[in-house]
């Protein structure tokens, strides 16, 4: 990975690597660091670090190790917070000059203040929440340093005006804004290691795994709709046509109407459970119902079955045999011209 961020012209914006790498703060962070997690106490013995933070963090000096290993335990006393992202507009680019870099910036600061003032007015907004993560990733390296500087000071409270006004926070920032500096301190902490370019690919990868989960739920939701308006249609059918054909079913077991279905009734006795009741239904043999079968059923027949054995207080042993009436029958409803049909006795 170390040879890789030397380079980048041998990266090709794969998944590898950066996929792993979380880059952007999440809602849940949002929410937990609505005033500050850690005690006034705990803060206040952060501000001899603070004052070390100028001079120690840009140049990789001991000092700044020591800050990091003393933020990095504050981290820890943290719930680990996960990646939500929105869609990212940007494509990570080569070098940049100096007027980019400050336009990057400028669109960062934007954002932030409305985050802030978001989150002064108690509410959220899901497009600027991925755009604020959007703008923290194109930050160049300096700036994210400078960032990460100017929020440990706004979170300690040794922040002066000029570093307050830059970032749009009051000249005495609240628990509301300490929480909020808290969660920039411990998010653009894990970030200063990452190069600007390994960020950004890692921010896509994330942006493309979400817009794929959030598909395929889509589908999913979509898919579920259209079954269970399809099983509420067969319900319908499936009710109509046993209400038409009950009578049949009850001439047929006293012997009455036309003879070859008489005998046919009287040889299967999958059509006999029509008749049955609840109790009937209970004291079949787990044997018999294991033996009953579709083959040779009509599909009215096997609608009103169905019908009867999806009602409650039916035994559990009917189950599987209820299941293989449903997968002969399929999941489309029938039209109303065969519902109809359905309903109406067959002809010997």
């Amino acid at each position: 990975d170390d040879d890789d961020d030397d380079d980048d012209d041998d990266d090709d914006g794969s998944d590898d690597g950066p996929q792993t790498i979380s880059v952007s703060i999440s809602r849940e962070a949002l929410d937990v660091h609505a005033t500050p997690v850690l005690p006034p106490e705990k803060r206040a013995a952060l501000r001899t670090a603070a004052s070390r933070l100028d001079s120690s963090v840009a140049d990789g000096s001991d000092g700044g190790m020591l800050l990091r290993s003393e933020l990095e335990q504050m981290r820890l006393e943290l719930e680990k917070l996960r990646i939500e992202n929105r869609t990212l507009r940007m494509q990570a680019g080569g070098e940049m000059d100096d007027a980019d870099e400050e336009i990057n910036l400028n669109e960062f600061l934007a954002k932030l203040k409305q985050m802030l003032e978001m989150r002064s007015a108690g509410k959220f907004d899901q497009e600027l929440f991925g755009a604020y993560n959007a703008a923290m990733v194109k930050l160049s390296d300096e700036h994210l340093r400078e960032m990460y500087s100017s929020f440990m000071l706004v979170y300690v409270e040794e922040a002066d005006e000029e570093t307050l006004t830059k970032l749009g926070m009051p000249e005495e920032p609240g628990e509301a804004e300490l929480g909020f500096a808290e969660m920039m301190t411990i998010k653009l902490g894990e970030l200063l290691d990452q190069p600007r370019h390994v960020r950004v690919q890692a921010f896509q990868a994330q942006e493309r795994k979400k817009a794929e989960a959030e598909k395929e739920r889509q589908a999913k939701v979509a898919r579920e709709k259209e079954e269970s308006l399809a099983a509420a249609e067969n319900s319908k059918a499936n009710r109509t046509i046993s209400t038409s054909l009950e009578w049949l079913w009850r001439a047929l077991s006293e012997e009455k109407g036309e003879e070859s279905e008489v005998r046919r009734f009287a040889r299967k006795a999958e059509l006999k459970l029509l008749t049955l009741s609840t109790a009937d239904l209970k004291s079949i043999s787990a044997y018999s119902w294991q033996n009953m079968s579709c083959s040779g059923l009509r599909p009215a027949e096997m609608r009103c079955l169905v019908h009867a054995l999806s009602a409650n207080n039916v035994p559990k042993q009917a189950e599987p045999f209820l299941k293989s009436l449903q997968a002969k029958l399929g999941r489309k409803p029938p039209a109303p011209a065969e519902v109809a049909a359905m309903c109406t006795p067959p002809k010997g």
